[in-house]
């Protein structure tokens, strides 16, 4: 809407809403999103903004913070400033799903770059930060895109030495989730062959649409991709979609406009439905935050870190999500389907 004041137009926008019902529990509700505080969010708004995710219906939050920060030298840690934050995200009812970052400079060789060369050192941090007790530790984001020499192998040993660092952290540690690869292929491949799964509670990867598509963004088939791909490696765990979005193009300075705000409600809501179809157990969306990234916008908040106009009125991620076998299929039956309800609202 635009009108005059003072002479001068402004344009704005707005959404009568709804009354809000309470949020599906935590363990029931597949929908997260990626929040990344460090980087993204002032501190003083976390309290705000954590509970803004919480009442859109959101129950799990992906974040992560800086290994060189953290730990600027071998066994000097601080993680207080992120400790507060899982604290605080896990005081309005979140779930933590924490993710591991590539190692300080100090830990890695030329030939063991982008990992460390010790793999103590990785099994010493994933410990330290399974201390703080997520919900979940993911132990890398996207290896498969790194541009040195890494290989699959090589990471699949960081996994198994992160992992059971994890799992030595307390009597009951996080979830251990395997990286988010970013797509199907050779590294993903060499990583399996190398038997990571034992050391899993969850499978993950990630799904983008085409980014030069125009229009109505196509979800992409990594869900059926990754099930078909666990299936053959017999994974007994389930797979969880750790960034899914859309690429909007956005103006310097401006948030996405109402036709972009829709297209993107729109997609979240088919991508999520379409993954739940395929078997997600948990999905996470890119990202919170109003997050710009070289002409990109992704986050479901305005640069105020107010929800956006059009996701509030559709309501997208507010799902009622259930899982049920098939009509005239046994309980035991591996379900495939989801039956998705979406608490359409009038308005």
């Amino acid at each position: 809407m635009t009108a005059k004041a003072n002479r001068h137009p402004l344009t704005t926008a707005f959404a009568r809403l709804p009354a809000t019902t309470a949020p599906v529990p935590g363990s029931a509700n597949p929908f997260g999103v990626n929040l990344w505080t460090t980087s993204l969010l002032p501190p003083s708004r976390l309290p705000e903004f954590a509970s803004a995710i919480r009442d859109m219906g959101a129950a799990w939050i992906r974040d992560g913070q800086s290994w060189p920060a953290v730990e600027p030298a071998p066994g000097a840690y601080d993680t207080a400033h992120h400790d507060r934050t899982t604290r605080t995200l896990r005081a309005h009812g979140l779930s933590v799903l924490d993710v591991l970052s590539p190692a300080p400079e100090w830990a890695m060789t030329d030939a063991s770059l982008p990992l460390p060369a010790d793999l103590r050192h990785a099994y010493r941090y994933a410990r330290r930060l399974a201390a703080a007790r997520p919900e979940a530790l993911q132990l890398s984001n996207e290896p498969d895109v790194d541009t040195t020499f890494s290989t699959g192998d090589a990471h699949a040993a960081f996994v198994k030495a992160a992992a059971l660092g994890v799992r030595d952290a307390a009597d009951r540690p996080p979830l251990v989730v395997l990286p988010g690869f970013a797509q199907s292929g050779p590294f993903q491949d060499l990583v399996l062959a190398n038997d990571v799964v034992p050391y899993a509670d969850a499978w993950a990867f990630h799904g983008y649409p085409d980014p030069t598509q125009e229009g109505e963004p196509t979800v992409p088939g990594a869900s059926e991709e990754q099930h078909a791909l666990a299936r053959r490696h017999q994974a007994p765990v389930p797979l969880w979609m750790t960034e899914c979005g859309a690429f909007f193009t956005a103006r310097p300075r401006q948030n996405l406009t109402c036709a972009q705000q829709t297209r993107q409600a729109r997609y979240l809501v088919r991508s999520f439905v379409e993954g739940l179809a395929a078997g997600n157990a948990r999905q996470f969306w890119f990202a919170a935050p109003p997050l710009h990234d070289d002409g990109v916008y992704f986050g479901l908040f305005d640069r105020d870190f107010a929800p956006l106009p059009r996701l509030q009125r559709l309501r997208g991620p507010h799902f009622t999500a259930r899982r049920r076998p098939p009509r005239g299929a046994s309980r035991a039956t591996p379900n495939r389907s989801a039956r998705v309800r979406l608490r359409q609202r009038a308005g």
